[in-house]
């Protein structure tokens, strides 16, 4: 009785290109987009606009489970109902500052909210100044 191994072989190659092509290299949540520090207590500066670009409307800051608005800080699950309030104001450009805490997914879902609601431009940046 002989033993056949080439049949064996492919199904293990085929299992190897299965699992290589289905698996992630990297969790999202250990994609670093970097950070920005500023001293405790001091006062936030006002973004400066780069040459050739517009004075922002709306300023928010993602970090873990919440986003700032202006000034005005609300869980993470509520940001649509800001954003949606934001776009009837009358806002369109947006810049997302991201603090070191904040996981990818929430960077995520506050930029699928700014989708959602058509803002004309977001931007988002790691650092202020």
């Amino acid at each position: 009785m002989s033993f056949m191994l080439i049949p064996l072989v492919d199904v293990i190659f085929l299992l190897l290109t299965f699992f290589m092509l289905s698996s992630n290299l990297a969790p999202y949540s250990a994609l670093m987009l970097g950070s920005y520090q500023r001293e405790a207590g001091a006062p936030a500066e006002p973004v400066k606009a780069r040459p050739g670009e517009l004075q922002p409307d709306v300023i928010l800051t993602v970090s873990a489970g919440e986003v700032r608005a202006n000034g005005t800080t609300l869980p993470l699950k509520d940001f649509l109902g800001e954003a949606k309030r934001l776009k009837e104001s009358g806002a369109e450009r947006v810049v997302v500052f991201v603090r070191p805490s904040a996981t990818a997914q929430d960077i995520v879902s506050v930029l699928e909210a700014l989708k959602r609601m058509a803002f004309a431009s977001v931007t988002v940046r790691t650092r202020q100044g």
